[in-house]
């Protein structure tokens, strides 16, 4: 797995590339490190890997108000059936619009899957938000919650 820093307006995300496809996206908040790892992790530049320079491009343009849907080779971990219906839910919430975890399923399950989402921004579980939630207090988010209000004003501007 290699992995491949990508500097956009909200900070560094870092790519890990594997076989070929995108495993996992980190947030600018946290490390590609894994759990109890000291050893320091190599971090490319994109433009040595034709994908994660593609992935550049298109999150670029995405950040520019100019992408609505990404179209990148994706390989997020296994799951249960359940799990993969929503995660394929999520790929299909419209930019600019948002759900609610109940709309997705069991809400413990859905908020467990955005939570657990290995490939935030590109997997859009930004959209989903609590069932009183709204556009400035739209729930939590791995990214943090400034970051969650920050996709969807982002994406309701560029509509």
């Amino acid at each position: 797995m290699e992995n491949y820093g990508i500097h956009t307006r909200i900070g560094c995300l870092v790519l890990s590339i594997e076989s070929n496809r995108i495993c996992r996206l980190w947030l600018p908040n946290e490390s590609p490190l894994p759990l109890g790892e000291t050893q320091h992790t190599v971090i490319r530049d994109p433009r040595e890997h034709p994908l994660a320079g593609e992935a550049l491009n298109q999150l670029s343009a995405y950040f520019a108000g100019q992408l609505r849907q990404f179209e990148l080779p994706l390989a997020p971990h296994r799951s249960t059936p359940l799990q993969e219906r929503i995660r394929r839910d999520l790929c299909s919430i419209r930019y600019g619009t948002t759900t609610t975890y109940k709309a997705l399923g069991p809400p413990r399950t859905a908020a467990r899957v955005c939570s657990h989402n290995p490939l935030p921004i590109l997997i859009p579980c930004h959209r989903v938000l609590p069932a009183r939630g709204t556009l400035s207090c739209p729930g939590q988010y791995r990214g943090g919650t400034p970051l969650k209000r920050y996709l969807l004003h982002l994406e309701a501007a560029n509509a």
